[in-house]
């Protein structure tokens, strides 16, 4: 699973440096496409510049490490369900908390 689906992504978009202000939750959810899920085992951190996306402990355990998604790369953005935000980026779907795109784009 790892392998498959976190690496390709750890790769492109690898760990920057987290700003000081940056807003983390725990338990979030994130999809890379329709079947690349990662369902309440994340942590999420949104900052001005990205969208910080944290594995579990198991998760590290196989190699997985985390990735910072550019939020100026992110294209096509629209509401999903369930708190979901669907969005586009170097012409891959995603899909992150909506919370952490408001934050991005100072939506109240």
């Amino acid at each position: 699973c790892t392998m498959l689906m976190w690496r390709p992504m750890q790769r492109r978009y690898p760990s920057r440096p987290i700003e000081s202000d940056a807003v983390s939750r725990t338990w979030q959810s994130v999809a890379f496409g329709w079947v690349s899920r990662f369902n309440h085992c994340l942590r999420v951190t949104a900052d001005s510049q990205y969208l910080h996306v944290h594995p579990f402990i198991v998760f590290r355990w196989f190699g997985a490490r985390r990735i910072s998604l550019p939020w100026d790369r992110m294209t096509n953005v629209r509401r999903g369900m369930l708190g979901m935000t669907h969005a586009d980026i170097d012409e891959r779907r995603i899909s992150v908390p909506s919370w952490a795109m408001q934050l991005a784009r100072n939506e109240p």
